[in-house]
Order: structure tokens, then sequence, then C-alpha cells
């Protein structure tokens, strides 16, 4: 076996997926996504020229070099059972109070119920659309097993976070922490 063969076997190749260019302003922004074996990172990069490009590039090839060399501990991840809402009882005077209305969250194993106030947009639209969009990023989420439905869950500007995971396919979710789509809120602390 030559050197060449040896090389293309052993190690994995990069992929490396640029997308350019949201204009805003005067500034030119773009995605820049590396990934090279089980390993990535995903960055947005601001650019005035291609030489910019070419050195958020480079940094992106040494910064993924730096992850593969120390990488992080990656937590194992959560089994979530789906439930079948139970049916409502009709409620006497002097029961415990109605509990918080739940939000079905359709997931690849079936129907989560989660309390209406774990999925919130505390920024951006928040319209009726943008709360769908909530709704299936938060499904989502429950999905890639990021989120494990038993926390509050905070959205921003849930257009961006919809376009950020659109090309993510389930495995590429593997590379990124929650922080990286939604905030989390303590139980103390719903808005």
């Amino acid at each position: 076996m030559s050197q060449s063969e040896k090389w293309t076997h052993d190690i994995p190749s990069t992929v490396i997926t640029l997308t350019l260019p949201t204009l805003e302003g005067d500034t030119l922004k773009a995605t820049l996504l590396i990934q090279r074996g089980e390993w990535g990172q995903m960055r947005q990069i601001t650019f005035s020229d291609t030489h910019d490009l070419a050195i958020a590039i480079q940094n992106a090839v040494n910064d993924l070099s730096d992850l593969e060399n120390d990488p992080p501990t990656v937590p194992q991840p959560v089994d979530i059972k789906p439930t079948k809402a139970a049916p409502s009882k009709p409620s006497n005077p002097g029961d415990t109070p109605p509990t918080e209305p739940t939000l079905p969250l359709h997931t690849k194993k079936g129907v989560v119920e989660v309390p209406i106030s774990f999925v919130k947009i505390v920024a951006g639209e928040t319209d009726a659309a943008a709360y769908g969009v909530a709704v299936k990023i938060a499904g989502r989420l429950l999905d890639s097993q990021l989120w494990d439905g038993k926390t509050p869950l905070r959205l921003r500007d849930v257009y961006q976070v919809q376009a950020t995971m659109k090309h993510l396919s389930d495995r590429d979710f593997a590379l990124f922490q929650l922080s990286d789509f939604a905030d989390i809120a303590a139980h103390d602390t719903l808005i």
C-alpha cells in the first residue's frame, strides 16, 4: 500500500460547508460548518472580501484540529419515552388546582407532551406562525437528544434557528450543544 493510499484510509475527509452571504447593512455574514470524522463546529463569520474568508477557513481548520486533540466529554444520550395524553377528568371543587396545559411535540418516536410554558420565544417574531416554528424546533431538539424536555426552553429568533437547523442531518446534531440553538431557563425564572 502506498503512502497516499494509507493517507486516504486512515484520516477521514474534512468537509467544509460555507453558506454565503447574508447582507446586514454594509456587513456580509456567512455560516461556516467544518467537519472531520465525528467532530465539527459551526460558526458565523463576518467578511468583506475573499481574503477574510480564507482566514476564517484556516482558523476553523486549526480550531477543529485543537478540538480533535482535546475533545470535550460528550454525555450519554437521554432516552425519551413518548407518552400519550391521559383523558381529562372532570374537576370537583376542593380538588387540587389543575396542572399546566401541555404542548404536544411531534418526534420520530411519537408525541411527547411538555408543559406549554417550556417552549417560549424570547426574541424576534412572536406571532402564531413563529410559535409553530418554535414547536417544530423543540421537537427536533428532542429528537436530537440535545434537549430532555424537562427544562424550560427559550428560543431567540426562531426563523434564524430554523434556517441553521435546515441543512443538518440527525447525525450532525451530535456536533452541537443545546446552547447553539436555544437557552434554558430555570424553573423559578419562567417569564
